[in-house]
């Protein structure tokens, strides 16, 4: 039960992000960028569906290979790093949002590692609060 709330507040933070940055870990510390994935769709078991959209990403992956993921998105005050193992099948039809999709070269990414931090200090002022304050600190003589 608990484990279900933990898997429904990462999914609907990963959908909040909607975009990751995809790397593939060559090793411990070398890691080499595939891309930004944007069209990802996360099961009831927390594993992520995107297809690999370039030939540079068909070429450069095997059909299972380690992964990090970092979710983010300018404005949230949050950040998600995953790792995990990715598995590419293809010619597979699996459910992609609304729809039934048949794709050359999906990945599944199986997420062991997931780690969430808020960042510090982000607080979100707009303009108008801005130029408000600006304008009350003011110290004119008339």
């Amino acid at each position: 039960m608990n484990t279900d709330k933990h898997l429904k507040f990462i999914k609907d933070r990963i959908e909040d992000s909607a975009q990751a940055m995809m790397y593939r870990c060559l090793d411990e510390s070398h890691k080499q960028v595939l891309g930004i994935k944007k069209n990802m769709v996360m099961d009831d078991n927390g594993q992520l569906y995107f297809p690999l959209d370039g030939n540079f990403e068909q070429k450069h992956t095997d059909d299972t290979f380690p992964v990090e993921l970092f979710f983010y998105k300018k404005g949230n005050p949050f950040f998600i790093t995953a790792k995990g193992i990715a598995v590419k099948s293809t010619k597979e039809k699996k459910e992609f949002g609304n729809t039934d999709c048949l794709h050359d070269n999906m990945v599944c990414v199986k997420m062991d590692q997931i780690e969430y931090s808020e960042l510090e200090g982000f607080k979100t002022v707009s303009r108008w609060a801005k130029w408000w304050g600006y304008i009350g600190n003011l110290n004119v003589a008339f």
